[in-house]
């Protein structure tokens, strides 16, 4: 069953957007292979994280990161944190070259 508070979302997001269609959002980014793309072509550390995030969803005991490595991924440049209202990500490459570069390598990895 869908939460009230989802549906009243879904319909005040129709309201202003017409062509608005949740169910083909969701099978769009639920879809690595479609994330996969996005991943490729972004054009910065800081949008490569995002993606990430949505493709890695959560860490498990099982994979090769780093407790480092997931701390940084999971919880550096969240929104609610003042380090990323400094700069702008497009601007400027907030994201160290290492943590981009086990981000591609893992990316690479997927089918």
């Amino acid at each position: 069953m869908i939460p009230i508070s989802q549906l009243c979302g879904k319909e005040k997001l129709k309201g202003l957007l017409s062509s608005f269609d949740y169910e083909s959002l969701l099978n769009f980014i639920i879809d690595v292979e479609n994330l996969k793309i996005l991943y490729n072509k972004a054009q910065g550390g800081y949008e490569k994280l995002q993606i990430f995030r949505i493709i890695n969803g959560e860490f498990t005991n099982g994979d090769d990161f780093s407790d480092v490595m997931k701390k940084f991924i999971n919880e550096t440049y969240h929104i609610e944190n003042d380090f990323i209202h400094q700069l702008d990500p497009r601007e400027y490459n907030l994201i160290p070259e290492f943590i981009v570069e086990e981000c591609d390598k893992y990316v690479a990895t997927l089918n």
